[in-house]
């Protein structure tokens, strides 16, 4: 019976850990979704989710769930700071582009070209620079040129990339990452001629 006792007094001081480890980089980037936070730590989906569970249920962060083509982002905010929601923007495709407005970005990293990832079927990653942990997971990796026009920034999607995605007739929308290097695109569903 002790060394039950001593299991369960290691496994809730490794958890402890976890959850601190994980409220302190929520404070710094508040407003993620749970992919994005899995991603950028390097943990999996599930140590993250229970994490979070336990952070919520002693009332340290709340969630905000916003619809973004078609998914439900589940956003992981620290009390106190309920209003550090990451810009997110929906767009209708112009092809083999995608728009990203200033405000969502952090113009000093972004120069002639930027990284495009195939990071799964409906999402993409679009990068200032390498990014390791998409380099070693996505299917679709491609340097592309950018251009900087009125209150945007036009990215050029790689035609394979862009075919995969059936860019053409769909719509996505964008996260960024509070540093602004980074951008989560989620492309929804095909939608019919003449709709919006």
């Amino acid at each position: 019976m002790e060394l039950y006792k001593l299991g369960v007094k290691a496994r809730k001081k490794s958890a402890e850990k976890t959850d601190e480890i994980l409220l302190n980089f929520i404070q710094e980037k508040p407003g993620l979704p749970l992919y994005q936070i899995a991603d950028e730590m390097e943990w999996s989906i599930g140590k993250v989710q229970k994490s979070l569970n336990r952070l919520r249920t002693k009332e340290l962060i709340k969630f905000k769930r916003i619809i973004a083509a078609g998914r439900v982002l589940k956003l992981a905010i620290p009390v106190g700071l309920a209003e550090a929601v990451p810009s997110i923007a929906l767009r209708s495709s112009r092809g083999k582009f995608i728009e990203i407005p200033f405000d969502m970005i952090s113009s000093e990293h972004w120069r002639e070209s930027a990284r495009v990832y195939g990071l799964d079927r409906i999402t993409m990653g679009i990068a200032t620079g390498y990014v390791k942990e998409w380099e070693e997971k996505s299917t679709f990796k491609e340097e592309t040129p950018i251009k900087f026009v009125e209150q945007s920034l036009i990215i050029q999607v790689p035609t394979n990339i862009s075919r995969f995605y059936l860019l053409e007739n769909s719509k996505y929308a964008i996260s960024s990452v509070p540093e602004g290097n980074k951008i989560i695109v989620t492309v929804e569903k095909l939608v019919t001629e003449g709709s919006d």
